[in-house]
């Protein structure tokens, strides 16, 4: 049987408990009591619920330090080891506050910025979203997995997304070279980029994008004036090319859809009163700019005041078309 307490030692038991927000345990310790169940009886008689752990966690203190932390970018696993609190106490905070955590697995590895794509308020957003309109792959409601593989030479695009989304994750090489040397087919090295999000899909979604894009993606006519030139720069650097200017014929070439073609033939038209075509290669369809004069005007758009680039393309606009100087092919 329990023993029976004095009124002021239990005064001291439902002070503590109640006011300072720690474990029955941590109450018989300090009182000397040698169980928890004398503890737990003079609660219940008092007409105190007993918390379970998870509640003793979610005090305000450690939800503000959980929601400070994540969004200075930690993961989950350094979270827990800051606050001293368990993973599933931290996913549990995070969604109370309506923020997704990784559904795939069973807790997120890697922080990402999982709100990235909610607004398209920045040119950089525009630009990522042009390159995964034209190379990226994003999957459906079981996988939530985004996903943008490049070859070898292009890692340092990978990286510049990487770090505007804030995804603390690494990048994934594949030796595809070594694996096809047999074959005698030419296969370049690639790195990818992968991130699973539910909320990442779900926004994407949104903004156009869906799995098993190739022939149905359209030109999003909800972007703003001043968002095309970023957006169109993200589709050339993923699916397209810059021919210089060598004393032939200078051109600009983006695949994608029909519909992407034509949308940004009609933009650039309006915007840059330059002659823009769309021609057809089977299902595939070309945006077109020919000539130095209609190409540099081109260029000079796109690359106005942009952060985010290919760097390999921008070099050749800067060495042929910026400074008119003559680059071969």
């Amino acid at each position: 049987m329990p023993k029976k307490l004095d009124n002021d030692t239990i005064q001291k038991i439902i002070n503590m408990y109640t006011t300072e927000n720690i474990t029955l345990e941590e109450v018989a310790k300090r009182l000397n009591i040698h169980t928890t169940k004398v503890i737990s009886k003079y609660l219940r008689l008092n007409g105190i619920k007993i918390k379970n752990r998870t509640d003793l966690t979610r005090t305000q203190n450690v939800i503000e330090q959980v929601l400070t932390l994540h969004k200075d970018g930690n993961t989950i696993e350094k979270i827990s080891n800051i606050v001293k609190v368990s993973y599933p106490t931290i996913v549990g905070i995070l969604r109370d506050n309506n923020i997704e955590t990784c559904v795939h697995t069973r807790y997120r590895k890697y922080f990402v910025d999982e709100n990235y794509f909610e607004h398209l308020d920045t040119m950089n957003k525009c630009y990522v979203l042009g390159f995964l309109y034209s190379d990226g792959t994003i999957g459906n409601e079981k996988s939530n997995r985004l996903q943008l593989v490049l070859q070898e030479r292009d890692k340092e695009i990978l990286e510049k997304i990487r770090e505007d989304m804030k995804f603390t994750g690494p990048l994934h090489f594949r030796n595809s070279s070594k694996n096809n040397e047999k074959e005698g087919r030419c296969v370049q090295d690639t790195w990818g980029l992968e991130i699973v999000s539910k909320k990442i899909r779900i926004d994407l979604a949104k903004l156009g994008m869906e799995p098993n894009k190739t022939f149905k993606i359209k030109y999003p006519d909800f972007i703003t004036e001043n968002q095309h030139s970023h957006f169109l720069r993200g589709v050339l650097d993923g699916d397209g090319h810059i021919t210089p200017y060598n004393g032939h014929m200078a051109e600009v070439i983006i695949c994608g859809t029909y519909d992407l073609c034509q949308g940004a033939k009609r933009v650039v038209e309006s915007l840059l009163n330059i002659r823009c075509y769309v021609h057809s290669v089977g299902n595939i369809y070309n945006f077109c700019v020919y000539g130095k004069n209609q190409v540099t005007t081109f260029l000079n758009w796109i690359y106005k005041d942009a952060e985010m680039y290919l760097q390999r393309k921008y070099d050749r606009y800067m060495t042929d078309y910026y400074t008119n100087n003559s680059l071969s092919a």
